[in-house]
């Protein structure tokens, strides 16, 4: 991926459910054109469409696709396949204005998301169970930056929940809420095409880069409740990781993650289910950790992709596990939520307002006394909306830390 673009902040860590369906990043002088790093190729482009050098950044060249010289459009034409036809969609693009309309992807007149006049739009359309089929415009909805420089602009829509969100550089600028368990219709949408109308005005730079379209799927829908989960250090450093699962129906497999920032996370073990909801199960594996400080959690993996977490458990630098309790409300919160501690001492505490893939998207501070049993964070606008996020609340003196989870509504 290019250091220079902000999909690297924006898309590169998207939900771990999302199937990807095609993936371009044009990396290197002599990549081709129409071929996908993931997923199908193009099948066309613009006659004068290249792949074209946008700088070189610490000694790395970047590059990104270009319409060419002779102010031809873009076009890059994927196959007419229903395999595009997914009931939610997850669409995110790098893109440079050189000009005041160019769509991001259309498929006809059944989904465009792009810029006309200068500003962001989308429209697509969504198909009602008595079989009709509703047509959905966002209207402008934001000005496009013309400062020739790359921005990440995203589109998901989840058929689950009814609910469609365009970000723009990880900021939320236009939301839509319909009603749940209606999918997206691609009835006569024919081939997917990215840069209609985009022809840079004929100055031969790269537009668009870091193409990503994914199936998507929202992580909450996972049958499975996790009952508890507890990280424990033992002699010779090593720590005991141990939880408990009901309604286990249709899960895989349960992964084991282990990170050393709270943030970033990695396999390090697999687990498989015991696949049973009739009763509650037990699970136990244990991790060779070494000294320091280490954070675990659990994902829950799906026969069909979808992946839930636990909340995140640390193993402090004495190797001692916190106990305390915490608790927030209201859950589901909107605007803000009060994070219960009723066992916190005097002292300063730091949050950490943290997505499900793993972006930390507001962060703060509050001093406490014996007395007081907790705090309220106000959710800033970087939080995003009908997402499921992990509060971490740190102990500044003694490191303690303890995490809770928050769905934002």
């Amino acid at each position: 991926m290019k250091t220079f673009l902000l999909s690297i902040l924006v898309f590169t860590q998207l939900t771990a459910s999302a199937q990807v369906l095609t993936k371009f990043s044009w990396d290197g002088p002599g990549a081709d054109r129409l071929k996908a790093d993931q997923g199908p190729s193009a099948v066309s482009a613009g006659s004068t469409a290249t792949v074209a050098l946008v700088n070189i950044t610490n000694g790395v060249s970047n590059y990104a696709l270009s319409p060419g010289a002779a102010s031809n459009d873009l076009n890059l034409t994927l196959p007419n396949s229903t395999y595009f036809d997914v009931p939610a969609l997850d669409f995110s693009i790098d893109f440079r204005r050189e000009e005041s309309d160019a769509n991001f992807l259309t498929r006809s007149s059944i989904f465009e998301f792009g810029m006309s006049g200068g500003k962001l739009f989308v429209k697509f359309s969504l198909l009602n169970p008595n079989g009709t089929i509703n047509a959905i415009s966002s209207g402008s909805i934001y000005n496009i930056p013309d400062d020739h420089k790359f921005h990440n602009y995203r589109f998901v829509y989840d058929n689950m929940t009814g609910i469609a969100n365009v970000w723009a550089d990880g900021v939320s600028v236009y939301s839509y809420t319909g009603k749940g368990n209606w999918p997206m219709s691609w009835k006569n949408a024919g081939a997917p095409v990215i840069g209609r109308l985009m022809d840079a005005t004929g100055r031969n730079v790269g537009v668009i880069d870091n193409v990503e379209m994914r199936a998507y799927s929202m992580a909450l829908v996972l049958p499975v409740n996790f009952l508890s989960f507890q990280a424990s250090a033992n002699a010779g450093n090593s720590v005991t990781l141990a939880w408990s699962t009901n309604n286990e129906y249709d899960v895989r497999n349960f992964n084991v993650e282990k990170s050393t920032d709270g943030i970033s996370f990695k396999t390090i073990a697999r687990v498989a289910s015991v696949s049973s909801n009739s009763h509650s199960n037990r699970y136990t594996t244990s991790d060779q950790a070494g000294t320091g400080v280490f954070y675990y959690r659990i994902a829950a993996v799906s026969y069909d992709g979808k992946t839930d977490y636990t909340e995140i458990k640390k193993v402090a630098n004495n190797m001692q596990m916190n106990t305390k309790s915490i608790s927030a409300f209201p859950n589901p919160a909107a605007q803000q939520v009060t994070i219960n501690l009723p066992q916190a001492t005097t002292g300063s505490y730091s949050y950490k307002v943290v997505t499900q893939d793993g972006r930390s998207v507001q962060t703060g501070s509050k001093d406490l006394q014996q007395s007081v049993a907790g705090f309220t964070i106000q959710f800033q606008t970087a939080v995003p909306r009908n997402a499921m996020l992990t509060i971490i609340v740190t102990n500044n003196e003694s490191k303690i830390q303890e995490t809770v989870r928050v769905f934002r509504s």
